[in-house]
């Protein structure tokens, strides 16, 4: 995309977001821009016609008069219009803002889970974050300052036509070299961006550390803050080091710049005052010309100069355009509606799979049959692709090579977005939010939050064990989690983790997915948990990874994973009688419990 298709594309949205403010900010601009031409002018009639009466002898008071007169209403003009233009601006920006927020979350939204994994959307949604919203905005901005700065270079070329073309000459010539400058620095600092975007990556990771509570407990109590400190301030030196490179350099061209530009600004003064010796301009006139080369030269300076600083915001902005236009691996929301969800079965044949761009193989050969409302666990060590798996089973991602049937029929044609309705998935790495405990629970409903009642998220809650901490705090289900928050708390991990199995369970799913549910919580209350919903929910499959063998041999299926395949399934007791993977992680945990 060329950097004129950014510019317009980046315009085009600023006047979508409010086309009236727009369109209203255009008109005001060209009037308060044109205006003050007309004020010069006026001023230098004046003097003009005092010029004329010193010869004449006769003073036009009239004509002098009504002269004053206009002069003044043209000077309140532009004072009421600028009151104006501030808050239909104000108005503008703000909607622009916004408009271009909703895109670029709406856009990730719309996105599948392997498009937002990728490095490519990764490294676009950092430099978006970082300088792409604000460079299209920057671009409006730009776009109506210097439609102001054309309206009077354009009104000073038109004065200089009509008496000398050599000023617009060098009034161009003399900013040029600033345009190339700017220009080339931009060109230099997308440059730095984009070789440094690993390094701010990890400075905003090493950053959070010192923003979020319980990242900044740990590294004070393993005494590391100030060594953490130094590796977050090299990052930033680093950066900034080749920024002030790039500064100085600059700075240098600019002097030389400057240098031409003091030349041509000579020269131009010398012509006008031989147009007034020769008598080709009266006094008045004189200023006037003056007055409007310094308009034109302050004008022609600030569109030169900045359009090398657009050249950044453009390639920002371009990121911007990228990631909108980005389509995702699959449609989550193309294919059939999926049917007969009362009772589900679950099978992988001859699956493959391996992670879009990458060439490893992480799932290989993967046959297995989950039965409705069978209780299953998978175990492995880390890195043994059971979470890959489960990715799959909710149609994260599509399989490299064979099928995964839902009732016989293949899940790629059916669509993502109605299939997990029927999915219910926990991992250990879960969210919390900046709203009430009532609200993180009722986020796990397929209805609209707002349509669950206090009721079925105190089930919920109950189910999860979390409603007997939640009934103490004084303000129940309507505190916010966070100290940070007005009236927030703040609960352990443990605690958090039941808040975030209750908005689990929340959901009318008939596949629940539990990914290490509940390692924040203790081992008395886990068995709790699943005691519970073993028995409780009989009209649901459940899927649960863990670690704790007292949870997973209850399972009516035991799938053991080892470097992306399946190497035993069975019950606890046919695999503990196998002796093979199974019982080797077994026994040896058994044997801790028993030290």
């Amino acid at each position: 995309m060329t950097g004129y298709k950014v510019f317009q594309k980046s315009v085009a949205t600023g006047w979508k977001a409010d086309k009236k403010s727009f369109w209203i900010t255009i008109v005001n601009t060209i009037v308060v821009s044109s205006w003050s031409f007309i004020t010069v002018a006026s001023f230098a009639q004046i003097i003009n016609i005092v010029a004329d009466s010193a010869k004449t002898g006769v003073l036009d008071t009239h004509k002098i008069a009504w002269t004053i007169v206009f002069i003044i209403f043209a000077n309140f003009v532009p004072n009421i219009t600028d009151y104006y233009d501030q808050y239909i601006g104000d108005k503008l920006f703000r909607n622009i803002s916004l408009y271009i927020t909703k895109k670029w979350i709406n856009k990730i939204s719309s996105l599948d889970l392997g498009t937002v994994e990728g490095k490519n959307f990764q490294d676009l949604n950092q430099k978006v974050n970082d300088r792409g919203v604000d460079s299209i905005i920057s671009l409006n901005g730009w776009f109506f300052k210097n439609l102001s700065d054309l309206m009077r270079l354009l009104a000073a070329a038109l004065i200089f036509l009509a008496f000398d073309y050599r000023l617009a000459v060098l009034a161009i010539l003399s900013v040029l070299p600033s345009y190339f400058v700017e220009k080339n620095a931009a060109k230099n600092i997308f440059y730095l961006w984009n070789k440094e975007l690993e390094k701010k990556k990890q400075k905003r990771h090493k950053l959070s550390h010192f923003l979020e509570p319980l990242k900044l407990t740990e590294l004070k109590l393993i005494g590391k803050t100030f060594f953490y400190s130094r590796k977050l301030i090299d990052l930033q030196r680093d950066f900034d080091t080749e920024n002030n490179k790039i500064n100085f350099r600059t700075y240098k061209h600019k002097l030389y710049g400057e240098c031409f530009y003091i030349f041509c600004f000579v020269l131009s003064i010398l012509l006008i005052v031989k147009l007034a010796i020769s008598g080709e301009l009266a006094v008045g006139t004189m200023l006037f010309v003056y007055s409007s080369f310094q308009t034109f030269l302050y004008s022609s300076a600030n569109i030169f100069r900045s359009l090398g600083k657009v050249r950044e915001h453009i390639n920002f902005a371009q990121e911007y355009f990228s990631l909108l236009a980005l389509e995702p691996i699959f449609s989550e929301n193309e294919g059939a509606e999926f049917k007969n969800k009362n009772s589900i079965e679950i099978v992988f044949e001859n699956v493959k799979f391996k992670y879009p761009g990458t060439d490893k193989i992480v799932l290989n050969n993967i046959n297995i049959t989950i039965k409705s409302n069978e209780r299953v666990a998978i175990v492995g060590e880390n890195g043994a692709s059971k979470t890959t798996f489960i990715k799959l089973l909710s149609k994260m991602y599509l399989p490299t090579e064979g099928k995964i049937l839902a009732n016989n029929t293949d899940l790629q044609g059916i669509k993502a977005t109605d299939w997990q309705k029927n999915i219910s998935f926990m991992t250990q790495d879960f969210s919390t939010y900046a709203d009430s405990i009532r609200d993180q629970i009722a986020y796990g409903s397929n209805k609209n939050p707002d349509q669950v009642s206090l009721l079925q998220i105190e089930e919920s809650a109950k189910k999860a064990h979390a409603y007997e901490f939640i009934d103490k705090l004084p303000k129940k289900f309507d505190h916010v989690l966070g100290r940070q928050f007005k009236d927030g708390v703040e609960l352990s991990k443990g605690q958090k983790q039941k808040i975030a199995l209750a908005r689990f369970l929340l959901r009318d799913s008939k596949v629940l997915i539990l990914d290490e549910p509940t390692s924040a919580i203790d081992a008395l209350a886990e068995s709790r948990i699943f005691n519970q919903l073993f028995e409780e929910e009989r009209d649901r499959t459940i899927i649960i990874i863990s670690h704790r063998f007292n949870t997973v041999k209850r399972a009516d299926k035991i799938i053991v994973f080892d470097q992306g395949k399946i190497i035993e399934s069975g019950t606890h007791e046919e695999l503990v009688n196998k002796k093979g993977k199974y019982a080797e992680m077994y026994n040896a945990q058994a044997k801790e419990y028993q030290e």
